[in-house]
């Protein structure tokens, strides 16, 4: 006997590279209330962190998503739900760090340049995934836990963020830390949310169906 469940499985409808890189401190790169560069809709997006030149010149980057969800009815209870990420590139020197999912409600629709300083304080986790066990060309899959299960919004849109360890620690870069994943605006392989959701008859009165 198997519970009747529905999978429903969306692409991005919108998303944003939330880039910084204005300030003589890693702590004014950081913090900054919004972007020096916003990029939607890439075919690539570059998320991490960086530290290069002499003078050093830090860079930070979050990843903002939107995902239509508005076909899941309102009133369905939502099973499972995983991201799917797809790595072009990388992960360059970040040995021991993850991509965490965060609280993206604070994003706009599509994401503003001001979402960047909205995110410093999404630092709790909605399902992650260590960088060294990225495939190249391939996606990988972030299982959303049970915090992020409440975020998905029936009815309406999702918003996911994704940010590196260190940037959610506040960790100062000392290289190249950051991964080069393909975005929404690819045709073959963008950000992908997958919900396993349970119609609302059958999650209240335990309908099932019999293979």
């Amino acid at each position: 006997m198997a519970y009747s469940t529905v999978t429903t499985t969306v692409v991005s409808s919108a998303d944003a590279g939330l880039e910084n890189r204005t300030g003589a401190s890693y702590a004014s790169v950081h913090d900054a209330a919004s972007c020096s560069k916003l990029s939607p809709n890439q075919t690539q997006l570059i998320i991490g962190q960086l530290a290069s030149g002499d003078p050093v010149v830090y860079r930070v980057t979050r990843w903002g998503l939107n995902f239509d969800t508005s076909s899941i009815p309102s009133g369905d209870k939502i099973v499972s739900a995983t991201l799917k990420i797809y790595k072009n590139a990388g992960p360059y020197d970040m040995s021991g760090q993850n991509y965490t999912i965060v609280d993206g409600s604070d994003l706009g629709a599509p994401p503003v340049a001001d979402d960047y300083g909205d995110l410093l304080d999404d630092v709790t986790s909605w399902g992650s995934i260590a960088a060294s066990t990225l495939a190249t060309g391939s996606y990988s899959n972030i299982d959303i836990n049970a915090i992020g299960l409440s975020g998905i919004t029936r009815a309406g849109t999702t918003k996911l963020a994704v940010r590196s360890s260190t940037d959610i620690a506040s960790t100062a870069p000392t290289t190249h830390e950051y991964t080069l994943f393909e975005a929404s605006g690819t045709a073959s392989n963008p950000p992908t949310l997958v919900v396993i959701h349970q119609p609302l008859q059958a999650a209240r009165y335990g309908f099932a169906t019999y293979a």
